[in-house]
């Protein structure tokens, strides 16, 4: 992680009392915060409106992103000081980053999460409420086990914490 490209927050699901993360907050130095709603874009969504609340450009990322870096998000940044919406696409037909520096209610609404279609119609929603944006260069993320073998064969250091807070929480369940 960056050190203090700017502020970050973890949104929690199903709550942030989870050892996991609270592992995280420690790590990465984070503050954390319960999502809420039915599905991802409800849950994304009022986490964008509590946070421009407080920010003028908010970006919300994907845990399962690893390719994202601060060169990425420096861009983000940057393309939100000109466009009301940026986003990251994933090699899947979704995104792994969403930049806002304007809310509205209807930006996320009527996508079919986890589908191949999530980019097109987020797009679509960001054309029909006249909102301008921005699209950064393409990630992948990590939604299959080949994904995550992938990941943790690049980070050979991460496969050994997730093998430990697995075994953890093999004990814990017992």
């Amino acid at each position: 992680m960056t050190a203090h490209l700017c502020d970050v927050q973890l949104w929690c699901s199903p709550n942030k009392e989870h050892p996991f993360f609270d592992d995280c907050r420690k790590r990465y130095r984070m503050v954390l915060k319960n999502q809420s709603g039915r599905d991802l874009g409800e849950r994304m969504s009022e986490a964008l409106r509590a946070m421009l609340r407080e920010y003028r450009r908010v970006i919300i990322i994907g845990t399962d992103a690893p390719q994202l870096d601060s060169g990425l998000l420096d861009a983000a940044i940057e393309q939100l000081a000109s466009v009301d919406i940026v986003l990251a696409p994933a090699r899947d037909g979704g995104y792994v980053l969403l930049g806002a520096s304007r809310y509205h209610d209807d930006l996320l609404g009527e996508v079919p999460w986890g589908t191949p279609r999530v980019l097109e119609l987020t797009l679509r929603n960001v054309d029909r409420l006249g909102l301008k944006y921005s699209l950064l260069g393409e990630c992948w993320d990590v939604d299959r086990p080949e994904d995550l073998e992938r990941y943790l064969a690049m980070n050979p250091e991460e496969a050994e914490f997730f093998q430990r807070k697995g075994a953890e929480t093999q004990r814990t369940q017992s």
